[in-house]
């Protein structure tokens, strides 16, 4: 909460639960119950009616907010998706269903389970003992953590790379890895941790529909199985692909603009907090990793440090995002080069070694100057001039370029 001298301007902070996974509607404040049966597909009967009765407990939320004098014109709201799902099932019928005036079923519903260390054993009598973090995208950790040339890491990465599984929903064979990103790689996507031991020995980016796993067989059929279809829970996140990473955020309160729907924006999470605290008017005593997202304010409600100068702040807080976000234009970019590096031989391995070691440093570096030219603008009213701009600016394109040079590349040459 805090005061204006006009009026007294309310944040509240929540968080949501999902609405695919079943839920106990007829229990208030039950937890969800995700395996019980399986988790809802688009437009599925019970999946709707979950949809209802969140919008009839958001109804009922606002209007006693309102009765207690709380609403958009004194209080700042803020909704930010955790990250979005893919959903892993077969096709819906009827094919013409839209879950509004026809329901939609499923004979096909649930990630795929699959057990790595054995699929690495039949498929490429890799015996090395590891453990992941079970995920869609999974960090692999070799238990003698090895280093990034170590043998033992460079031969599981490309046997990882290869590794394939028949589909049990379609009947294709799936490559599973999509991109694997390495020690390096990670190091420049602000995965790697303080703890040497925390920090996987390379993750894979892998297939949307599959859930990795080690071979504790939770949920396999039998012990033999490798490769299950697990209705209990049917949508995958923590991947790459678009469905999964391109979300959204929300906005209404004092000082945010009446945009509508605006996908013109790049942003991410990291800017929540500080564009928060713009429009409250207060300040951290550290620097955000995210940038004031001006675009989405009132003029009237800039720091007088982007109000100033607006566009020059938007134009260097937006060439930032591109810059140092992991799905920016130079994280996106630089995943691909990675995968490609990383699956090759020795000899391309190593220089590419030298050159994302380079890359990443001057990245930090230029990261860091930007955001305390941003930082300073919005909260200790220093605007950002156009020299300042253009310069930064313009060094993060070249380095952007730079990088999605090295991933257009078909291939190194030895």
């Amino acid at each position: 909460m805090k005061n204006t001298g006009q009026a007294t301007i309310w944040s509240f902070c929540s968080y949501i639960a999902d609405a695919h996974d079943p839920q106990r509607l007829d229990i208030p404040n039950a937890p969800p119950t995700p395996n019980s049966g399986h988790a809802y597909g688009p437009g599925e009967a019970d999946y709707v009616a979950a949809l209802k009765a969140y919008d009839q407990a958001f109804g009922r939320f606002f209007a006693r907010l309102k009765t207690d004098g709380i609403d958009e014109t004194n209080a700042l709201f803020i909704v930010v998706p955790d990250e979005n799902d893919h959903f892993v099932g077969g096709p819906p019928s009827p094919a013409n269903c839209n879950g509004v005036t026809t329901p939609c079923t499923y004979k096909n519903v649930g990630e795929i389970d699959l057990s790595m260390d054995k699929v690495l054993l039949t498929q490429r009598a890799n015996s090395t003992l590891f453990s992941v973090h079970s995920d869609d995208a999974p960090d692999v950790y070799i238990n003698t953590n090895p280093g990034p040339t170590d043998k033992l890491t460079r031969t599981m990465e490309h046997d990882a790379d290869a590794l394939t599984a028949i589909n049990p929903i379609t009947g294709n064979t799936d490559k599973l890895s999509k991109l694997l990103a390495d020690w390096a790689e990670m190091k420049l996507l602000h995965m790697v941790t303080f703890t040497r031991q925390r920090t996987p020995t390379f993750t894979i980016f892998g297939n949307d529909n599959y859930f990795f796993e080690t071979g504790n067989n939770n949920g396999f059929a039998t012990p033999t199985d490798v490769v299950y279809e697990g209705p209990g829970f049917t949508w995958n996140h923590g991947d790459f692909q678009q469905d999964i990473t391109r979300t959204w955020v929300a906005m209404e309160g004092p000082g945010v603009r009446q945009l509508g729907r605006d996908a013109a924006v790049f942003t991410d999470h990291t800017d929540v907090r500080p564009t928060l605290m713009a429009l409250l008017g207060l300040t951290d005593d550290y620097l955000h990793e995210g940038r004031v997202i001006a675009e989405f304010m009132q003029q009237n409600a800039l720091p007088p440090g982007i109000a100033n100068a607006r566009e020059n702040f938007i134009e260097l807080a937006q060439a930032f995002k591109q810059l140092n976000a992991p799905k920016g234009e130079l994280g996106r970019a630089s995943l691909v080069w990675s995968n490609r590096s990383v699956t090759s031989n020795d000899k391309v391995y190593s220089r590419y070694l030298a050159r994302i070691a380079d890359i990443t440093a001057n990245r930090d570096d230029l990261a860091g100057q930007i955001k305390k030219v941003l930082t300073d603008a919005a909260f200790h009213n220093k605007p950002v001039d156009e020299d300042t701009e253009d310069g930064l600016g313009r060094r993060a394109r070249q380095l952007i370029n730079q990088v999605e040079d090295l991933a257009d590349r078909d291939q190194d040459r030895d």
